[in-house]
């Protein structure tokens, strides 16, 4: 039985940051209006996020008087929403996965300090809209973060939710709702005494699951500093049949293993067919690398490469461990069958193709 049946989300250092097209709008706002004279940064934006409207309008521009200063507040605000509907914030890494596999066990909400349009316009750009159930914030109801949560549980029968932020107002927000508070570390506060504290969004993972994990297929290569901890290939005959072999345990497998110290990912490919498969291999080429998010701290790369049989020697023990592997050759179409990598696995199938059909 799961612990909790919801989880609803801060905004603003938990799933995005509008830091930089904010402060482009405070820049156009400061030259429009000459009762403006203090220069907004970066800075100023990211100690506002998670305040209220008066709360913002007071930060930003406390030197004005209450009408004005909140005047040209909602003037940026307002701004700032029609530039995000069209262009987006910048989402943080693995949200779009990590919210996209939540929502297949739990309800997902969205509770935030801003103005009506703000969640809005994250849901539209980030095409996340379809994963979010429900969402509320201070702009639509004038209440606190704490009881727009409060609001949004009892609207929607919610019994056991748990909220995600990252500034202490989020903390404070939690324990006004009487539920746990999950700290998002790589936001824009700094919070102690949490429940739960998470250094990416994919740690939630560990969380909600006792072991879940995602799998992301890219064609480029692992952006600098990945870990790549396994390098597999499809291997090609004469008829473009693709070698398979399968364990003991009847589990069906591609050729590849963890490169050593100081080997290219080529040398580590030509070395496992060589070990699992006796077989020699040549025209090798970068296929793409399957991303592992949710296994370890930070995710990983599984690196693929497409490279055909120059000789296929006699079946032997794999040369590592001593057991003997079965061998097949497969249709192309087929081995996704075999290997059962669902949309991952297809995305490599359908890079093969692509390759294959270009001749390259």
């Amino acid at each position: 039985m799961k612990k909790y049946d919801s989880i609803i989300f801060d905004l603003d250092g938990t799933l995005w940051s509008t830091l930089d097209s904010c402060t482009e709008v405070l820049k156009e706002i400061k030259k429009r209006h000459k009762e403006i004279t203090k220069d907004l940064t970066k800075d100023d934006v990211k100690a506002a996020t998670g305040l209220t409207f008066p709360e913002t309008a007071k930060r930003f521009y406390g030197y004005l008087e209450k009408d004005l200063r909140e005047k040209y507040t909602k003037e940026a605000i307002e701004e700032n929403v029609n530039h995000l509907m069209t262009h987006g914030g910048i989402l943080y890494k693995h949200v779009e996965e990590v919210i996209k596999e939540l929502a297949k066990d739990y309800k997902l909400y969205i509770v935030s300090n801003c103005i009506e349009g703000y969640i809005e316009s994250f849901l539209y750009s980030s095409k996340l809209e379809k994963y979010f159930l429900d969402f509320e914030n201070n702009g639509r109801t004038g209440l606190s973060k704490g009881e727009n949560i409060k609001l949004l549980m009892n609207r929607n029968h919610l019994s056991n939710s748990i909220y995600i932020g990252d500034t202490i107002k989020d903390k404070e927000a939690s324990q006004y709702a009487n539920i746990p508070f999950v700290y998002a570390s790589y936001g824009f506060g700094k919070v102690d005494n949490y429940d739960y504290k998470i250094d990416n969004i994919s740690d939630l993972l560990h969380i909600f699951y006792q072991s879940k994990v995602i799998y992301q297929w890219h064609d480029e290569k692992p952006v600098t500093g990945m870990e790549i901890l396994q390098v597999s290939g499809i291997l090609l005959n004469d008829k473009n049949e693709v070698l398979l072999y399968k364990e003991e345990k009847g589990k069906y497998r591609i050729p590849g293993g963890h490169p050593k110290q100081e080997e290219s990912i080529e040398e580590t490919l030509i070395r496992e067919c060589l070990e699992e498969v006796n077989a020699e291999i040549e025209n090798i080429i970068y296929l793409g690398y399957q991303e592992v998010i949710g296994d370890k701290k930070t995710s990983y790369a599984q690196v693929r490469l497409l490279a055909t049989i120059k000789k296929l020697g006699p079946n032997r023990p794999d040369l590592d461990n001593g057991k003997i592997y079965e061998r097949y050759f497969l249709p192309l179409d087929k081995v996704n069958d075999y290997l059962n990598w669902k949309e991952v696995g297809q995305k490599m199938i359908n890079r093969v193709q692509e390759m294959i059909k270009n001749e390259v």
